[in-house]
């Protein structure tokens, strides 16, 4: 008959002995690893307020040098959290070179119209916010509610 670790793994049972000391470490985890971020999933920025979350995302999208082009993707630098609800800002040229800007939220049972009251807060540093202007509405399939409108009136030249 084997030893106790043998007994156990023939058995699949959680028994003491089961694997080696020196395994344990790899099975278990440590109080310490359990709160670890998790290296997949990238990490956002956090704010207490719309208000100061549109200061900071809006301050980034603006600037020339972080413009979303057709290519390019939002990075992790374009997204905030604000409580539940995250936000993503962007300032996004399309191929014909108009330029929009985008604000898009996300968080459990957020609608359309709670979303449209974030947004005020969140461009109020920056734009005045006026009620049913120019913001096209539109909801993807992972329940991001985007408004978006035209940044400049004439297109960019190349």
């Amino acid at each position: 008959m084997g030893t106790d670790e043998d007994r156990g793994i023939d058995r699949v049972k959680a028994v003491p002995g089961l694997f080696h000391r020196s395994a344990c470490g790899l099975v278990t985890l440590s109080p310490q690893r359990s709160v670890e971020a998790d290296p997949m999933r990238p990490q956002v920025n956090v704010a207490a307020t719309m208000d100061e979350a549109g200061g900071e995302l809006l301050s980034r999208a603006l600037d020339p040098a972080h413009w979303s082009l057709p290519t390019r993707r939002v990075t992790r630098d374009n997204l905030c959290q604000v409580g539940t609800v995250q936000v993503c800002a962007s300032l996004d040229i399309t191929p014909t070179l108009d330029t929009f800007i985008r604000v898009s939220f996300r968080g459990p049972d957020l609608s359309p119209m709670h979303a449209a009251e974030l947004l005020e807060q969140f461009v109020s540093k920056r734009f005045t916010y006026v009620p049913n202007a120019e913001w096209f509405v539109e909801i993807d399939a992972r329940k991001w509610i985007h408004f978006s409108r035209k940044y400049t009136e004439q297109r960019l030249e190349a």
